[in-house]
């Protein structure tokens, strides 16, 4: 079952997530984008089972075993538009998963989830990274924040490798699993 962890909580214990908040006073975006060994993009596939199959086995072969999901800016998980959309019938399905664990319209924090999980929580991630334009820069690291990911709706992800170790067991498992 996904983890609630609330946002100023997430903010303190995992300080590697990239953070971006608009100032009105100065009319600009303040970033935070943390120090990291290598930056990698993967292409996962080119449907969104074929996608998510990938992610998840990419984190199965890295032994990840659990994962922490957070967004870079302080809007909720599910914005008010998306959360009364009906006309995709996988994003209602992913609405109602959300809905179920309280991820929900006011939700800003962070979910953890364990790796028996993963083939659950994934589809309904995926789904509503590419139906709702507004949900973006929502990264997902293990505890220990070694590794950085971002999948992006077009099925691209992003990786963040932190340090030299888990650079070289990044680069071993793109050798092996070609």
């Amino acid at each position: 079952m996904p983890k609630k962890i609330r946002r100023a909580i997430a903010l303190l214990n995992y300080r590697k997530f990239p953070l971006l908040e608009f100032e009105k006073e100065s009319d600009l975006y303040i970033n935070y984008y943390p120090d990291y060994e290598s930056s990698y993009e993967l292409e996962t596939g080119d449907c969104e089972q074929e996608t998510v199959k990938t992610v998840i086995g990419i984190l199965k072969y890295l032994e990840i075993r659990s994962l922490v999901f957070f967004g870079g800016t302080s809007k909720p998980w599910i914005s008010a538009v998306t959360s009364k959309r009906r006309d995709v019938a996988s994003l209602v399905k992913a609405l109602n998963y959300f809905k179920k664990y309280k991820i929900e319209k006011k939700f800003k924090g962070a979910v953890k989830i364990d790796k028996d999980e993963y083939e659950l929580f994934f589809p309904h991630f995926y789904e509503l990274t590419k139906c709702d334009g507004g949900f973006e820069n929502f990264y997902f690291s293990d505890e220990e924040q070694n590794i950085l990911f971002l999948l992006h709706y077009s099925g691209t992800l992003h990786v963040l490798t932190m340090n030299v170790s888990w650079n070289e067991r990044f680069k071993k498992m793109i050798t092996k699993l070609k």
